[in-house]
């Protein structure tokens, strides 16, 4: 009987835990939708502190692995991402030299304040250079287009007075290439 009892248990808590983690959707049951800022893309992106985008990271690295759960090819893309943002931390500080680095969370607006992406440039005077991407693994293309991510960063370094360069992005990362290429809009 005891054991009956706590199958029951684990099986509800597991059940639980499956149900409230699915991606798209609210607890209320609603679609996660978001909105573009089309009069200031910009205000969609904020600047965060290296800690920010690695507890960030942390938290949607929890998401993914969890005991007895199958690590898609999505996911994994995402883990690998998060060991290059975590490494690239790690030199950060244990080099102890100043670079040209910034973090940058991609924040539209929606029914909950979410982080759909975390974004690391690397910075000089004139022009930041597009390292690396990191998708929520929450976020859906049906949420909102990654174009419009695309849209923020182009005007985010405008208005600082910035270009910003996706050149050397593009070429090592197939996946934004195909996306961003069908994309009408002038590579700066």
């Amino acid at each position: 009987m005891v054991n009956l009892i706590k199958s029951c248990i684990f099986l509800y808590f597991s059940i639980c835990s499956t149900v409230s983690l699915k991606p798209t959707k609210l607890p209320s049951g609603q679609e996660r939708l978001y909105k573009f800022n089309r009069i200031n893309p910009e205000r969609d992106i904020k600047k965060i502190t290296p800690m920010e985008a690695s507890f960030i990271s942390r938290h949607w690295l929890s998401n993914i692995i969890r005991p007895q759960n199958k690590i898609c090819e999505e996911d994994k893309y995402i883990i690998e991402k998060i060991n290059i943002l975590e490494k690239l931390i790690q030199n950060q500080f244990t080099d102890n030299k100043k670079m040209g680095i910034e973090y940058l969370a991609w924040r539209p607006k929606g029914k909950t304040n979410d982080v759909l992406f975390i974004i690391i440039t690397d910075a000089t005077e004139t022009t930041n250079t597009l390292e690396l991407l990191i998708n929520s693994p929450f976020w859906e293309s049906r949420q909102i287009s990654n174009n419009c991510l695309l849209d923020s960063l182009k005007t985010y370094y405008n208005t600082k007075g910035k270009k910003l360069n996706i050149e050397n992005f593009l070429n090592s990362n197939i996946r934004y290439k195909l996306i961003w290429k069908y994309y009408n809009l002038e590579l700066f």
